[in-house]
């Protein structure tokens, strides 16, 4: 599994473009440095070259699925709690697996909140 992400107020991160090999212990290390920190990400890539990203969101995390070059990426949103499970899973299969029920969004024209409010 590789992983990259970026810690906007401590200023550090690995880039997407070079994401580096990493065990459970130190994705769920990265996670949980980030947890109190708004706007930063992380992100994983199985060996099939699926990916999965958190987004630290105002008390909840943004899960992306990037789906190029169209642009419309599965999303959902995830506590803490949960996306500390989705990690474990991930590692546990060994690849990137999402049973949570993910929202199609066309992320060049709407948000995730966009799409969740039409389906009220």
């Amino acid at each position: 599994m590789k992983l990259y992400y970026t810690n906007y107020r401590k200023k550090e991160g690995v880039d997407s473009k070079f994401p580096i090999e990493v065990n459970e212990d130190n994705t769920v290390n990265v996670f949980l440095s980030l947890v109190d920190d708004v706007e930063s990400f992380f992100g994983l890539i199985d060996d099939d070259n699926n990916c999965v990203q958190f987004v630290n969101e105002e008390k909840k995390w943004l899960l992306d699925v990037p789906k190029p070059p169209g642009f419309e990426n599965l999303q959902a949103y995830l506590s803490d709690k949960d996306c500390l499970s989705l990690i474990m899973d991930i590692f546990r299969k060994k690849k990137i697996v999402i049973t949570t029920k993910l929202y199609k969004v066309n992320i060049m024209h709407e948000t995730l909140d966009d799409v969740l409010f039409r389906e009220k």
